[in-house]
């Protein structure tokens, strides 16, 4: 998905940009932590297993990955928004054209501040736009887990499944359900989009981001 790869995303303080590899550090160290590592289900890579991991992703077609920022001051290289880095998004495109999401604010100060609704708000619109096959957008959280299955239970995902063995509960939303919650929300008033280079960071100025995908 090439667009992908030069879109950077914003809502109101929430920006998105592309994993580059100017966050690969940043993010390593988040995953040394033992709660996000539970939280995520998730296994401690070395530093160069991470780079790889951010290579393969970048390069996967199924994928995409944004690195979540906090209202960003600065202007020029994506090496300086290191600082405003706050968590990531992810989806994973799998077969029947449904979209696994997966999202985590990382950095606790900045937890329950809209930031993990905003993000996946950003990240449904963009892949609704840009994968024409996807059909529904689903996601597996462990149980224990309360305030993300509070988050999308909030967003309309209602439960379809689950797992023991992981002790996860599944939940999904169809494609068309979420363009209806994101207007009804007036969500499109204020979600933004522009263009991002690892070099130039984020190139001004930011373009409303179209309900079906127009002009992306």
């Amino acid at each position: 998905m090439e667009g992908y790869k030069f879109s950077a995303l914003k809502f109101e303080r929430t920006i998105l940009v592309p994993y580059f590899p100017a966050f690969v550090e940043r993010y390593h160290q988040w995953m040394q932590d033992p709660d996000i590592l539970r939280l995520t289900a998730s296994e401690p890579l070395t530093l160069e297993e991470e780079f790889e991991m951010q290579k393969s992703w970048m390069e996967d077609e199924r994928k995409l990955t944004f690195i979540i920022l906090n209202d960003p001051q600065s202007q020029g290289p994506v090496q300086k928004l290191k600082e405003y880095m706050i968590g990531d998004v992810n989806l994973f495109l799998q077969e029947e054209g449904i979209g696994e999401l997966e999202v985590m604010i990382a950095e606790s100060a900045h937890r329950g501040q809209g930031h993990a609704r905003a993000a996946v708000s950003l990240m449904q619109a963009f892949a609704a736009s840009q994968l024409r096959q996807l059909q529904s957008f689903m996601v597996k959280i462990g149980r224990a887990n309360v305030p993300s299955l509070r988050l999308f239970n909030s967003m309309g995902f209602a439960e379809c499944g689950g797992s023991d063995v992981f002790d996860e509960t599944w939940l999904s939303i169809g494609t068309e359900q979420t363009k209806r919650r994101l207007e009804h929300e007036n969500f499109f008033a204020a979600a933004y989009i522009a263009q991002v280079t690892e070099s130039a960071g984020i190139v001004h100025p930011w373009k409303r981001l179209p309900m079906d995908g127009a002009n992306i």
